[in-house]
């Protein structure tokens, strides 16, 4: 199954919403992977993340980047552009 993501601005962040078959510990454990400095993702775009926030269940996940200057086109061009996220 194909997971649904929907990628949006929100006040000073963007937030990533995904369904489908995804597994809640599974991002949760990807994202502590990010903050950790694990992760595949630039460090321009790393730096411009103050906090992640990761919220919801096994099936409907969202993650919440906190940061001024992000940008949810930028996040989803990164995303699709080499990121390790998994969906």
């Amino acid at each position: 199954m194909k997971n649904d993501v929907q990628i949006k601005d929100v006040n000073e962040g963007v937030d990533i919403r995904i369904n489908g078959d995804v597994k809640f510990k599974d991002i949760e454990a990807m994202t502590q992977n990010c903050s950790d400095g694990g992760c595949d993702c630039s460090p321009e775009m790393m730096a411009k993340i103050d906090d992640i926030q990761v919220a919801g269940k096994d099936g409907d996940v969202n993650i919440t980047l906190q940061g001024k200057k992000l940008d949810a086109k930028e996040v989803e061009s990164c995303m699709s552009g080499g990121c390790d996220c998994g969906f």
